[in-house]
């Protein structure tokens, strides 16, 4: 997990991130939980016996990172989900999303 502000140019620290693996029951199975470092990482999250085939859920707590900053947002937490297979694994998400601050 490795996680860029783009906005002020640098790593994101200090944000909270969640892993989940959906469960034969339907349910959400905790793996992980952590915080970025400070290159924007959480290293050694997860090791690859946990990280079997199947539908994962990253969930980041973005909204405390930005009240630190004195900053508003309008997506407090974001919620990721994917399916891992054994062949490649890489995500790439930018949220880049116009917002009116004055309309705020």
């Amino acid at each position: 997990t490795h996680i860029l502000d783009t906005v002020n140019g640098g790593a994101a620290v200090g944000v909270a991130v969640s892993l989940y693996k959906l469960a034969s029951s339907d349910k959400w199975e905790l793996i992980n939980v952590g915080k970025t470092d400070g290159d924007g990482r959480c290293a050694s999250f997860v090791t690859e016996d946990k990280f079997t085939e199947g539908i994962y859920k990253f969930v980041f707590e973005v909204g405390e990172y930005f009240k630190l900053r004195g900053q508003k947002t309008i997506f407090p937490t974001i919620d990721v989900r994917n399916l891992y297979n054994e062949i490649l694994y890489y995500l790439i998400i930018e949220f880049s999303i116009y917002v009116n601050v004055n309309s705020l």
